[in-house]
């Protein structure tokens, strides 16, 4: 049976240090599946900071939008955990390439593809890393206020479909589901 995992919280919260934590602790084949671009020397480091915290011990795959292809790929390789890092990034990436009208559908497909997993009795367990940001200011333009509100419906519909939902905050771990 697949077991599904979702980490949120805020930037530099230690979420994506919790999913390794806990991929760390299964034995088997790991995959890890990233979803952020290269896009400037700040988040490029980040990128490298977290490929180096990872080490040799995960199969990469990154994919900035076809998240639902990625995951495929994973599940048919009997793969025995899948980190997805992250939601966050995904969102943001459809948004500005795909438009806001494309976002649903995408997150449909995500969720079509766990399911499929589920019903071909897949019995992997999937950590999905996904940021929390909402409990800011409401943002000052409408972009930033589009991104805000299809994130939040996405961690909505993923929360709702996953067995486990942590909350991490200052290096903490809260399990609210």
């Amino acid at each position: 049976m697949l077991k599904k995992i979702l980490i949120t919280g805020g930037q530099a919260s230690g979420k994506s240090s919790m999913a390794l934590k806990l991929a760390d602790d299964i034995t088997g084949e790991r995959v890890f599946i990233a979803t952020s671009r290269y896009l400037d020397g700040e988040l490029n480091q980040k990128i490298e900071n977290h490929k180096k915290e990872r080490g040799n011990r995960y199969d990469t795959i990154e994919e900035p939008l076809e998240l639902h292809e990625a995951l495929k790929k994973a599940v048919l390789k009997k793969t025995d955990v899948i980190i997805i890092d992250c939601i966050t990034m995904w969102i943001s990436n459809l948004l500005i390439e795909k438009g806001e009208s494309k976002i649903e559908s995408y997150v449909d497909k995500y969720l079509s593809v766990i399911n499929l997993a589920q019903r071909n009795e897949f019995s992997g367990t999937l950590i999905t890393v996904t940021n929390e940001c909402g409990l800011g200011v409401i943002p000052a333009n409408e972009l930033s206020r589009k991104y805000v509100k299809h994130l939040g419906r996405t961690n909505k519909k993923i929360a709702a479909a996953y067995d486990d939902v942590y909350l991490t905050c200052c290096g903490l771990e809260i399990r609210i589901k």
